[in-house]
């Protein structure tokens, strides 16, 4: 037997603990075990315990090569025909001038021939197989075509229900176009989530999410978000963080947990494109992001689920096959932040070859990219929860970014014992 490459090592108020990156299974161990797995001693199978130590993952057999299964789970993933994720930006027009944004914004809103080409797309792609669909609206400003949103959302559903197939979506929204009206309809259109931005309360928020011209948005985000829960719509706040609104986050936390009553993240500025416009000195690095997290989260209410790793058999939908976004010129790319630079695409919704699609791509490079290639990540204990972080990242500095667990892991094990006691549930 010898220790998992995966074990985290951890002493928590004087007791000893190991965590299992591979399985998600931690146990609290005597020192001598400690000692014995810290160093990989060749005497583990005589240890005490070694058969319970062997069921969660913590020892495994001599002759498991784990990166190999690893790596064959992320080849298995990617071409796995489980969930189609169609992203559509019906137009990527705005009505906000937010200084972080990262598209190329123009004003055109998709036509009916290209609407009817999008939904001739997803018909084709549900003759191979997929029996779950995800739609995310996304913009741009989505609401700003609504009307469409609405047309396109029953055609699908009806393709959905022809196949069996089970239908989910969701939208992306500044929120300051989610009229009662609008809100009624979104259940009929089965939008079960929106996601909406408030970047503090509103002497913040109004700096930096405001209408094209300078106009306040706060309040009236605010007062849609109440009126649309009226209507049982699952809505989630995401707060944008950069160093010039860190200091805003727990004034906003305790609005949105009181007057809102809905769950809350935080999402990280970063300097995707050129179109990005805060200034480099006002990034926060992943580090940083880190510390803040930890912050954020003793705050939270203490659930596992907060803050429980996520097992990984890939990092992104986007190195997956089945996985779309679609811009208003019928543009097919694999990750929101290519959206509208034809460069990145891999190929257009009238053309796409179905067939061997990894290889068929225009722009393989999101299926070319793996955390594999580099020995920072195979020599890495953090690897099953990380793989290789966002592969945009990636891509474009040529070396993996390593997630917020390298910073926090530490943390966030104490905080899982604190909750779930000294062994797996």
């Amino acid at each position: 037997m010898k220790p998992s490459l995966y074990n985290v090592y951890q002493k928590i108020d004087s007791k000893f603990y190991v965590f299992n990156t591979y399985t998600l299974k931690h146990l609290e161990i005597s020192q001598e075990q400690y000692e014995l797995l810290k160093n990989n001693d060749k005497n583990l199978d005589k240890i005490e315990s070694c058969n319970e130590l062997a069921k969660l993952g913590i020892v495994i057999n001599n002759n498991v090569n784990e990166l190999y299964q690893l790596k064959k789970r992320y080849k298995k993933e990617q071409k796995e025909k489980d969930v189609l994720t169609i992203t559509i930006a019906p137009t990527l027009r705005c009505n906000f001038a937010c200084p972080y944004c990262y598209e190329n914004r123009d004003g055109k809103i998709i036509d009916e021939k290209e609407q009817d080409a999008i939904i001739d797309f997803i018909h084709r792609n549900l003759e191979y197989g997929y029996k779950k669909i995800n739609v995310i609206w996304f913009g741009g400003e989505p609401l700003i075509a609504f009307n469409i949103i609405s047309h396109m959302s029953n055609e699908i559903i009806e393709i959905c229900d022809k196949y069996n197939v089970e239908y989910n979506a969701f939208l992306t929204t500044n929120g300051f176009l989610l009229t009662d009206e609008i809100s009624k309809k979104l259940s009929k259109l089965k939008i079960n989530q929106l996601y909406i931005t408030l970047d503090g309360l509103a002497d913040v928020h109004d700096k930096r999410r405001c209408l094209i011209g300078k106009g306040n948005t706060f309040d009236t985000i605010v007062r849609n978000i109440k009126n649309a829960k009226r209507y049982k719509i699952n809505i989630v706040i995401r707060m944008n963080i950069d160093k010039t609104n860190i200091d805003n986050i727990e004034e906003l936390r305790k609005f949105v947990a009181t007057e809102l009553k809905l769950p809350m993240y935080l999402g990280l500025v970063r300097e995707y494109t050129e179109s990005c416009n805060i200034g480099k000195e006002n990034y926060l690095t992943k580090k940083e992001y880190a510390r803040i997290l930890n912050e954020f989260n003793e705050k939270q209410e203490k659930t596992s689920e907060n803050i429980f790793p996520r097992q990984l058999p890939i990092y992104c939908r986007a190195c997956k096959i089945g996985t779309f976004v679609i811009d208003p010129d019928l543009n097919l790319y694999k990750c929101e932040n290519d959206i509208g630079r034809i460069e990145n695409r891999i190929g257009s919704v009238e053309n796409y070859q179905f067939e061997n699609e990894i290889n068929n791509a225009y722009n393989p490079r999101f299926y070319k990219w793996n955390p594999f290639k580099y020995k920072k990540c195979r020599s890495c204990n953090l690897l099953p929860i990380c793989m290789g972080g966002c592969p945009f990242i990636g891509i474009r500095e040529k070396t993996p970014e390593c997630e917020i667990y390298k910073y926090n892991f530490n943390k966030i094990f104490e905080k899982i014992v604190q909750i779930n006691g000294s062994t797996s549930k």
